[in-house]
């Protein structure tokens, strides 16, 4: 190797390690529709290599996956362990963590919502990719307090931080259901709903106002990325919600914390939440 090649690798690497650099090259890969491929050790994704989800898989291969493993090792230490029964996954972006609750939590079956049409079509790869079509049932969906249609805002750079409900110049409409409206058409996986999973940006409340009669039929734990609203009324709302159907409701951000309504309200910043209810 000359000296002038041995510059260049290493003018290269120190410039895909600058963020900025890196971001430009990866928009110009987006710009030319370049999908990347990953194969890990028990799974493989496809995905856009400029966004927050593709640019940690790039780097360490997964994204997010040791809350599927913690949140399974915690529910079996308060026993309260998930049965090899269904996750109904909403807000389930490019099949990241579809394919995690396989691997991690050893379900049997994920009905999982994405509204976002490019997230959603690369849901479906990753699904047929990893052999778990006859396993998943993927729908273009959102989900909130009612059926209908709801404006949806696309976050370009953060796939994962786009919503719905927001009105823009940018939105386009989706279609959305409720979780409860899912329990009459897919009665047969709904049998062993085992957990609920929520990433859905600010709509969590929606989403649990849709599921009153879900909650109460098959208990399901409720796992959701939370981030407290400018609106007290709104978080105390959420907050009454979880309460009132669960025995135990934690922080699960930084490490588990059982919460109390007190403490509860005194959340600040995006945080992970967990309800539960003790098997009997």
């Amino acid at each position: 190797m000359g000296l002038k090649t041995a510059l260049s690798n290493q003018l290269s690497r120190w410039a895909l390690k600058t963020k900025k650099v890196r971001r430009a090259i990866l928009r110009d890969l987006w710009k030319d529709d370049v999908l990347f491929f990953r194969q890990m050790r028990d799974h493989c994704l496809i995905y856009y290599p400029h966004y927050v989800i593709g640019e940690q898989i790039t780097q360490g291969g997964e994204y997010g996956r040791g809350v599927v493993s913690a949140l399974s090792n915690y529910l079996k230490q308060e026993g309260a362990a998930l049965s090899a029964g269904t996750v109904l996954e909403i807000g389930a972006n490019i099949g990241t963590h579809t394919v995690y609750f396989f691997r991690d939590l050893e379900c049997t079956h994920v009905i999982a919502l994405e509204p976002d049409p490019q997230n959603y079509d690369l849901l479906t790869r990753n699904v047929k990719l990893n052999n778990l079509g006859d396993r998943v049932t993927h729908l273009q969906l959102g989900a909130s307090s009612t059926s209908g249609q709801l404006p949806f805002v696309s976050n370009e750079m953060n796939r994962g931080g786009s919503r719905i409900g927001d009105h823009s110049d940018e939105a386009i409409v989706v279609d959305i259901t409720t979780v409860d409206r899912l329990l009459e058409q897919y009665r047969e996986p709904f049998k062993d709903l085992s957990l609920i999973w929520i990433d859905v940006e600010g709509h969590e409340l929606e989403v649990l106002e849709g599921a009153l009669k879900t909650l109460e039929t098959c208990r399901p734990a409720v796992f959701l990325e939370y981030t407290p609203s400018e609106s007290s009324a709104h978080n105390k709302k959420l907050r009454d919600l979880l309460f009132d159907h669960y025995e135990h409701v934690v922080d699960f951000g930084r490490q588990p914390i059982p919460l109390t309504a007190q403490s509860f309200d005194a959340i600040q910043g995006q945080t992970d939440l967990l309800a539960f209810n003790k098997r009997e």
